[in-house]
């Protein structure tokens, strides 16, 4: 089935809509959403082990959702979460936390998007993905351990396997999704900006 994307200018101006083949070629700018999800009852950030199967950066840990709008999605589609994850929510249990522009290059790929980062703050959580063929696991590991390891403090994360399997007994920075760097420091600040919260 053929998947259109929204495209837009450099000024992030709407401008049509294309094959996502065609998007991941030609280096339009297109949107994709972000979601990472908190559970707040035993202090875990969940992240995703992309599959061995995926055509970029397969095997590599990222958000705990991540994925793009279709053109016929609005900013508030939270459709991702529910495929990749199993959860179902509305948008306004999301809190939006930031928008990065990110650049991906290679022989095979010029990729420009911008992801719209999302925090969604659960009491518990059970993943029922469906769609389990794109991710080899999901797992959960400490906010505060992840946060220092982004900001070089810590070698690497200790993990708990929620979904699927993994070899890997703890996450290191290279074994994450080679996104700009600044992206991870903006996202962990923003996180711990308002987990802290929670505890005031």
């Amino acid at each position: 089935m053929e998947e259109y994307l929204s495209v837009y200018d450099e000024s992030l101006q709407y401008i049509g809509r294309e094959l996502r083949e065609k998007v991941h070629l030609n280096g339009k700018w297109h949107y994709v959403f972000h979601c990472w999800v908190y559970n707040k009852t035993t202090g875990d950030i969940i992240l995703q082990k992309r599959a061995e199967t995926k055509k970029i950066f397969p095997n590599a840990y990222d958000a705990s959702c991540t994925g793009h709008y279709s053109s016929e999605e609005t900013f508030e589609s939270t459709r991702e979460l529910e495929e990749e994850l199993g959860v179902t929510c509305d948008y306004k249990a999301l809190n939006h936390l930031l928008d990065f522009r990110d650049v991906f290059m290679s022989s095979q790929m010029y990729d420009r998007e911008v992801s719209r980062v999302h925090l969604l703050i659960v009491d518990e959580f059970v993943p029922e993905p469906l769609t389990p063929d794109e991710i080899s696991a999901i797992v959960a590991c400490p906010i505060g351990e992840l946060i220092a390891m982004i900001n070089g403090n810590m070698r690497s994360v200790s993990l708990k396997v929620l979904f699927g399997e993994t070899e890997d007994a703890l996450i290191e920075r290279e074994m994450l999704v080679p996104r700009n760097p600044q992206y991870y420091r903006e996202v962990m600040a923003a996180l711990e900006k308002h987990i802290t919260k929670l505890s005031l």
